[in-house]
């Protein structure tokens, strides 16, 4: 009956550890689930507050940790500071470098459509507010 107990609590540790690492969002980029978001992606964001949209440009390079972003027509840009990321969605917070319009923090969330698009979502005031949205075509 102890082995039978001892192993049934083996067992459960083992769940529990490695349920855990499952489920921990990583800063690291291996390139299963980095790749995706790699390379150079483009389209119209559009602002809540606003009557029109912006042509954006996301450029995303995980093997190097670089992902910056662009919009051209109000002169300003910046970079995406990684959160986390897994297999089809990459979550960031934008640092805006370049600040003639555009306002810096925002809480980006990327996810992935298919291999030709992916969804932009900017949230603000504590992630409560949707500030913007788009989606971007691969280029």
């Amino acid at each position: 009956m102890k082995k039978i107990s001892m192993t049934i609590k083996l067992m459960m540790f083992v769940l529990v550890i490695f349920g855990f690492k499952a489920n921990t969002p990583s800063n690291n980029f291996p390139s299963a689930t980095g790749s995706w978001i790699d390379g150079t992606w483009e389209g119209t964001k559009f602002q809540t507050n606003a009557d029109r949209g912006w042509k954006t440009i996301l450029v995303a390079n995980s093997k190097t940790k670089k992902f910056t972003i662009q919009y051209p027509e109000l002169a300003c840009g910046g970079m995406l500071e990684l959160i986390s990321i897994n297999k089809n969605r990459a979550i960031f917070t934008e640092k805006i470098k370049e600040k003639d319009v555009c306002v810096d923090n925002g809480y980006i969330i990327i996810t992935l459509v298919d291999k030709k698009y992916i969804s932009f979502t900017c949230l603000r005031d504590e992630k409560t507010r949707l500030a913007s949205y788009a989606t971007l075509t691969k280029q």
